[in-house]
């Protein structure tokens, strides 16, 4: 079988990308993965070449040429050979000793007797462990593998942060005994290498490093990184995380907050299927740090500019959906440690939230100032019964939900777990900092409000977005005994909060800069209008201008 082969190092392509980290069914039983079919996944990911390891065996120079043969990798793709030993500090990878080193071999015998060889300390941070910085940065060893598919990406990550931290020469390694992980985990080598030797020499002059992308962005008191591992998996995805460092204490500790009610969501139902929330990978409360799972996809907000109408029309329809599933989820099963309470507390920080709205006005000297005093007015007013401190009558018979606060459609993803495969598409929902106990009409509104925002001046798309339809979408996927009632009182109460919602944009956009731009104006136009309507049509009791 002839396999081409990845992309081969040349004079405009200096670096080269190889496997350093793999076994095969010929000669570790603990593989399922064939040499060829190893050979041909990393060929297939743009890899050019791979070190097959295995496990206290080292392969003989005509069975790799054999390999390359039958293959069809004689140029173009380098296939060296490795060995993996068990060692009193745990296992080594040994790159360039010309025979199978046996187990239990003492890692100073090792460099003694192969003192051109690579030592490499394989997944020191597997099952949970905290190697000390002087295994680290033992002088015995060449280089420290901190990326391996047999970690979890917790435990990757505090590779990543030990590399930073004390600067020693890393690899990655996919450590592949199946097809899917082949690959996987590359090593980027600064120079071209054509034999164990060559390889050898690139990793103890520290001249390697993991093949990944950091990103980091700063601002708000606060850096987030994001972190893409590797090469695409079986899945067609990178591995991402993101990881999010606080300087300032109160921020961190609402950041915190919200990871834990993600926790708690996904322990609810929300970690896979259709409807998702990423991952918390960890909390580190003493550096104030929240490392997070990557969602793969796209916002919501960019898949619609680019979908055609029945695309978009079905995105927005998932948005509704998954909206529906969070507020009828067990709220308070959920809430149960989070930090988040009640509908009291939901009304002081709307009090305050108002209050702040009108000052960015007045302070600005807003024209439309006045406006805004009358909208914030009728809409505080109505919240003083909705959420029940005017008539506790009233408020006795709403059923209030966990509402995620800011729900819009950037803070939506759409993706697939496959990319050519429209059943595995998925929502996934991010940014849980603004959750509160609510009626669940606030999220209807603010993402009907936001969506309108967001979408400002681009008709097409606004086109595809149908308020009804998205309300519909909503009411059809709560449970049964409670649509006949949504269908009731949801439409005029998702109506008043998306005034409500207007509010928040349009003190946003003062805030920015934009107080006396058409969407700012925009904004309070609508608000006005849609709080006339419900004074005028008497659809949500209690709502006066």
């Amino acid at each position: 079988m002839i396999f081409s082969a990845g992309g081969a190092a040349n004079k405009h392509n200096r670096k080269m990308l190889l496997e350093t980290h793999a076994h095969t069914s010929r000669h570790s039983s603990c593989s399922g993965l064939g040499p060829a079919e190893l050979v041909r996944r990393c060929a297939a990911k743009k890899l050019q070449g791979v070190i097959i390891v295995e496990h206290h065996f080292l392969w003989k120079k005509p069975e790799l040429e054999e390999l390359k043969r039958d293959t069809g990798m004689e140029r173009g793709f380098v296939i060296l050979a490795g060995q993996e030993i068990q060692t009193g500090i745990g296992h080594v990878i040994v790159i360039g000793a010309g025979e199978t080193i046996r187990a239990g071999t003492e890692i100073g015998t090792i460099g003694k007797r192969w003192p051109a060889a690579a030592l490499i300390l394989a997944h020191p941070f597997r099952g949970g462990r905290l190697p000390s910085d002087a295994l680290l940065l033992d002088r015995r060893m060449d280089a420290v593998e901190i990326f391996n598919t047999n970690q979890t990406m917790k435990e990757n990550c505090a590779a990543l942060a030990a590399w930073h931290r004390l600067k020693f020469t890393a690899v990655a390694g996919s450590d592949a005994h199946a097809a899917a992980t082949a690959g996987v985990y590359p090593t980027l080598f600064d120079h071209p290498v054509s034999s164990e030797k060559e390889a050898a020499e690139e990793i103890k002059k520290g001249r390697t490093r993991p093949f990944h992308k950091e990103i980091p962005k700063a601002g708000g008191n606060v850096t987030v990184t994001e972190i893409t591992i590797g090469t695409k998996g079986d899945d067609e995805a990178r591995r991402r995380v993101i990881l999010r460092t606080f300087d300032d204490e109160k921020k961190y500790l609402r950041a915190r907050q919200a990871a834990k009610l993600a926790e708690a969501l996904r322990a609810s139902g929300f970690a896979e299927g259709i409807f998702r929330v990423p991952a918390v990978i960890e909390i580190q409360d003493a550096e104030k740090i929240i490392i997070e799972e990557g969602q793969r996809g796209k916002n919501l907000r960019d898949i619609a500019a680019n979908s055609s109408t029945e695309a978009a029309r079905r995105d927005f329809e998932l948005a509704a959906r998954w909206l529906a599933r969070l507020h009828s989820a067990d709220r308070k099963k959920i809430l149960r440690g989070c930090g988040i309470n009640s509908p009291s507390d939901t009304l002081e920080r709307e009090r305050k939230r108002l209050r702040g709205y009108l000052d960015s006005f007045a302070a600005t000297d807003n024209p439309m100032t006045d406006d805004a005093r009358k909208i914030i007015s009728a809409v505080g007013d109505a919240q003083e019964i909705l959420l029940g401190a005017g008539s506790q009558k009233t408020s006795r018979r709403r059923e209030y939900a966990l509402c995620h606060g800011d729900y819009h459609p950037k803070n939506i993803i759409i993706g697939q777990d496959i990319s050519d495969d429209t059943a595995t598409r998925f929502i996934s929902v991010i940014d849980f900092g603004s959750a509160l106990v609510h009626l669940p009409a606030f999220d209807v509104g603010y993402f009907l409000a936001q969506s309108e925002n967001q979408f400002f001046g681009e008709a097409k798309i606004l086109r595809n977005f149908v308020a009804r339809d998205f309300i519909d979408a909503y009411i059809d996927e709560l449970p049964a005994g409670k649509r006949a009632a949504a269908r009731r009182e949801l439409p005029p109460l998702a109506d008043f909060y998306k005034a409500r919602a207007n509010l928040s944009i349009a003190a946003f956009l003062i805030k920015v800069g934009k107080g006396e731009s058409p969407e700012t104006a925009a904004a309070i136009r609508k608000s006005l209008k849609i709080i006339r309507r419900i004074v005028d049509t008497g659809a949500a009791p209690g709502i006066k201008l």
